[in-house]
């Protein structure tokens, strides 16, 4: 009998981390309705099906069931596009759109992720200074394509004049316009 009730407390102590942050905080359980917190973000089921997106469309590159189409541009002047990719279904549906760029002292690299229905739905931007300064974003976008969750992370570095907010103008909408649009530079050879 002890050591069966031994075992039984043993077994309920060495997990009572587990099921106290599997009661704690309104990060768990969280419905669709609630609004996405700090405190809850991480696993709000907005961010979920998002991560969800975001795998099936890095899935779908893995295994090649997109077609890929790749631009690229001599550097001609700060902020022109170098590189483009745009990743498609077989009807044309882009699902990710990525561009590259810089200047003399920045370099920037943007991915858009969109849904089965054409709807941006995730952002993920890594950006680098001469400074050794590097930054991060990903949005966060709903079913509507409305933002709901920004997240900007100073990965190294003092900073730069990066903005902590990305601004709505520079989110890629249409990816296949995006994708055609004339580049101010030539397209290289």
């Amino acid at each position: 009998m002890f050591r069966t009730l031994n075992t039984t407390i043993f077994a309920v102590v060495r997990n009572l981390p587990v099921a106290m942050l599997l009661l704690s905080g309104p990060a768990f359980g969280a419905s669709e309705s609630d609004p996405v917190t700090t405190d809850n973000w991480l696993n709000h089921p907005k961010t979920i099906a998002v991560r969800n997106i975001y795998k099936s469309v890095e899935d779908g590159i893995s295994f090649q069931r997109f077609k890929v189409e790749r631009r690229a541009f001599e550097y001609c002047e700060p902020h022109a596009d170098v590189s483009r990719v745009i990743n498609v279904r077989a009807d044309g549906l882009a699902r990710k759109y990525q561009y590259e760029g810089g200047s003399a002292d920045s370099a920037i690299k943007v991915s858009h992720y969109y849904d089965d229905r054409g709807t941006l739905r995730f952002v993920f931007a890594r950006a680098g200074a001469v400074n050794n300064t590097v930054v991060e974003y990903r949005i966060y976008f709903d079913e509507a394509g409305e933002r709901f969750w920004h997240d900007y992370r100073l990965v190294a570095g003092p900073g730069y004049t990066f903005p902590s907010i990305w601004p709505e103008e520079w989110l890629i909408r249409e990816p296949g316009a995006a994708f055609v649009a004339k580049n101010s530079c030539a397209d290289k050879q």
